[in-house]
């Protein structure tokens, strides 16, 4: 649920020479930059980008620009590229799934707890939280040596008070 999402692959050089090479169809604003200092200034800023994201942006600059486009028209067009965003929207889906999950297995149990249906062995297997929750509820007690049992709805038979002191008493 909290696994770090997938690093982006950079591009390789050749990739990137090529979309900056297919930019070059575009005329150019007047300046004195040599293309080699042009081609490593572009590769020091977009070359972290996927082979994918840089495809992307030469084909929106394509489309959009008059002009062969600066490193930050660039960088405007990759803000678009959605793959980052498609990795996110399913790490958060996930973290949803996984709480409703989690939820519906709680209810699970409580129900079970309160229709009297859980065995001690089942009871010491709950997660904590569950644990707590159903004291809260009052269908577990909770013992003073951090273990639960089962609560009765009537009065304490002499084998469940028995457990209880064996266990310490009840946590206060």
């Amino acid at each position: 649920m909290n696994s770090p999402l997938p690093a982006e692959q950079t591009c390789d050089e050749a990739h990137l020479a090529a979309c900056m090479k297919s930019l070059d169809i575009l005329p150019r604003r007047a300046d004195d930059t040599g293309g080699m200092l042009r081609l490593k200034l572009y590769q020091r800023k977009l070359g972290g980008y996927s082979n994918d994201a840089l495809s992307f942006l030469t084909s929106k600059a394509l489309e959009q620009c008059h002009w062969f486009p600066t490193i930050a028209e660039c960088l405007n067009i990759l803000a678009g590229f959605p793959n980052r965003e498609v990795a996110t929207d399913r790490r958060d889906t996930a973290k949803v799934l996984i709480r409703r999950e989690a939820n519906a297995r709680m209810d699970d149990d409580l129900g079970l707890l309160k229709n009297r249906r859980m065995s001690q062995e089942q009871i010491d297997a709950l997660p904590e939280f569950t644990k707590r929750v159903a004291t809260e509820r009052c269908t577990l007690w909770a013992c003073k040596d951090g273990t639960h049992i089962a609560r009765q709805f009537a009065p304490l038979d002499d084998e469940t008070r028995a457990e209880i002191e064996k266990r310490g008493g009840l946590a206060a």
